[in-house]
């Protein structure tokens, strides 16, 4: 799918067959076509669609499952971090229990989609440059536990909702 110019199909989102898409079907088939295969690529590193559990891109380090590996593309000593958007990739990993992506500079808003990720326990995304509010599908987290958003800047009150997770932690200390 691309954008095209609406006099092309008289849409503004087309398939590559100049088919126009609504909104809906244009992110549907961008999430079919990155999560379509068996594994996905994340910040550079490729993560096992159905088999991965975890993620920690803490400190602009990515872990495997024998610890911290440090990647000269990805990580720069002196610059602490990764940055850009929350990665959109990790959408694909419907069996994630843990996401760590503390210590970075990753900003924007956290995305809607987090939201179909049910199996997550703990969710970390302290000290990083998010900004805006919960999105409300996160709700939906009802295994989720602990979750960590100390240190960033989302701001707005503490949605209701957040009193039906069963949350052994919570933590939005520094926050806006």
């Amino acid at each position: 799918p691309r954008v095209c110019n609406e006099s092309q199909c008289g849409c503004k989102y087309c398939h590559t067959s100049d088919r126009c898409l609504t909104i809906e079907e244009y992110d549907m088939t961008c999430e079919d076509d990155m999560c379509s295969g068996t594994s996905v690529e994340i910040l550079g590193y490729e993560y096992d669609i159905e088999s991965t559990t975890a993620i920690a891109l803490s400190d602009g380090q990515h872990n495997d499952e024998k610890g911290p590996v440090t990647d000269p593309v990805f990580y720069e000593p002196g610059v602490p971090g990764f940055s850009g958007p929350f990665p959109e990739g990790i959408k694909c990993l419907r069996n994630l229990t843990v996401i760590n992506l503390s210590s970075n500079f990753f900003s924007g808003s956290i995305p809607n989609w987090i939201g179909n990720l049910t199996n997550l326990t703990n969710l970390t995304l302290s000290h990083n440059e998010f900004n805006g509010t919960l999105p409300p599908e996160m709700q939906q987290l009802t295994n989720l536990i602990s979750l960590k958003l100390d240190h960033t800047y989302l701001s707005g009150e503490i949605p209701t909702w957040i009193g039906n997770l069963n949350l052994n932690r919570f933590d939005t200390r520094r926050n806006l």
